[in-house]
């Protein structure tokens, strides 16, 4: 609460009857108690909040200087959308995006594009209007790429509703794009293919060179995710060898940087390790810069690939690492994959219940977002460790878990869940359905 507002006979009421206290910053208040604010604010008519919102934002915009406006932009973008201005509001909370993405602060950047949008869908429709939102809808992808959420798939599908009402191809192709990347990252792999499919088709006809090779990469990408090894590897080499070529040094090279992860992952699993961490090393040389998201998931598949040569310590290190830059850029996502990751290593090499413990936690914080991509390698983790500690009731659900992920075409975790099925049937005496889960197991693995 505002300074500005503290002179109302409202807020002297509040002061008088211990709600409101102080804040940190000299001028300020805040509330005790949460509930209480949101009661009161409520017991304010529309007419006179809008009017406190809108005297509170005026403020600050007139007595900041240039650099304390830039410092009170989410404020500004609030104030200004919560009086119905919705101009300024798209303004402010833009201008806070584009603040929290330069930082790589993921979570503050997607929440302040998806309130720019809110705010620009308020606002008559015009040709300025649909280049900012179009615009404002590109940077909210790129916060997007390393924490994804379910409910950030609304806004790429009304970008390309809007684009093709504009008949508007150039547009139409990045929402495209997009569309299907966010399906990728949230583990869609049949949606990503085809959405991309369609974009490359789209930016091939109207001849965008960049953004083709963009396409080809995520394409290839979300073929990995779903283990169409072949094919993904045509599309991945395709998408390295250009932008190697472009290579200039002059900023981190984050699209080519986590192409060469992903390929990284391929050779991992298919045993070639050698040439799976040369991919990792190149990976990690081009982004250059110490804290940033996509070094988080680059070390995280790292760790993954640890795990598959059985070198525990290297892949805790590893996921353990990324995790601590997972946190730094506040990708949910990162955090929580690398987190399991590293619980599951310290786990397998000896680890008590409480890595055990860990590795459930982690693999449930994803669950509200519903988001799924590598989720099948979280449930196999599980399943494998509760299996062998003997809690089979658990492991079976777990591994449940894994396979209904591998009806999305999401397989890594499939031969894992089916061994961990396969200790609980031994356990149980059941050797025919041990040796058909093994079977099946091996069928994972094969494809």
């Amino acid at each position: 609460m505002s300074g500005c507002a503290a002179d109302h006979p409202l807020v002297r009421g509040l002061a008088l009857h211990d709600f409101v206290f102080p804040g940190e910053r000299p001028g300020t208040l805040r509330f005790k108690h949460g509930i209480a604010r949101d009661v009161i604010y409520q017991a304010v008519g529309l007419h006179e909040r809008r009017a406190l919102h809108l005297r509170i934002a005026q403020a600050l915009r007139q007595h900041g200087a240039t650099g304390a406006q830039e410092e009170a932009s989410e404020a500004l973008a609030y104030h200004f959308g919560a009086a119905g201005q919705y101009p300024e509001a798209a303004h402010y909370a833009e201008a806070a995006g584009d603040k929290a993405l330069a930082a790589s602060a993921l979570d503050r950047a997607k929440a302040q594009y998806r309130a720019a949008l809110d705010a620009l869908d308020q606002v008559a429709p015009s040709a300025e209007v649909y280049r900012r939102w179009t615009a404002i809808a590109q940077r909210l992808g790129l916060a997007c790429v390393f924490d994804a959420s379910r409910d950030e798939l609304a806004y790429f599908e009304r970008a390309l509703v809007i684009a093709r009402a504009s008949a508007d191809e150039a547009a139409m192709a990045r929402a495209g794009y997009w569309l299907g990347y966010v399906s990728y990252a949230l583990g869609d792999a049949a949606s990503a293919v085809r959405h991309g499919e369609a974009a490359w088709q789209m930016a091939n006809r109207i001849q965008d060179e960049p953004l083709k090779v963009q396409i080809r990469a995520a394409l290839g990408q979300a073929r990995s995710a779903a283990c169409e090894y072949a094919a993904a590897t045509v599309l991945l080499d395709e998408a390295i060898g250009i932008k190697r070529r472009h290579l200039s040094g002059a900023k981190p090279a984050v699209g080519l940087a986590f192409t060469l992860a992903t390929k990284a992952t391929v050779l991992g699993d298919r045993g070639e390790f050698g040439a799976a961490h040369a991919c990792f090393d190149e990976a990690l040389a081009v982004v250059g810069l110490p804290i940033h998201e996509v070094g988080a998931s680059i070390r995280g598949l790292r760790s993954v690939v640890y795990t598959w040569q059985g070198r525990w310590n290297e892949a805790h290190d590893c996921a353990s690492e990324a995790y601590r830059i997972a946190e730094r850029v506040r990708s949910l996502f990162s955090f929580s994959m690398t987190h399991a990751a590293s619980a599951y290593a310290q786990w397998a090499h000896g680890g008590d219940a409480a890595c055990l413990q860990a590795l459930a936690d982690a693999t449930s914080w994803l669950e509200p977002r519903r988001s799924g991509l590598f989720r099948s390698l979280n449930f196999g983790w599980l399943a494998h460790a509760l299996a062998t500690s003997g809690r089979h009731e658990e492991a079976r659900h777990a591994a449940a878990r894994a396979l209904v992920r591998a009806r999305q075409h999401d397989y890594l975790g499939v031969a894992m869940a089916y061994r961990a099925l396969a200790t609980s049937a031994a356990h149980a005496r059941d050797l025919p359905r041990a040796r058909a889960c093994l079977a099946r197991a091996d069928q994972g693995a094969n494809r």
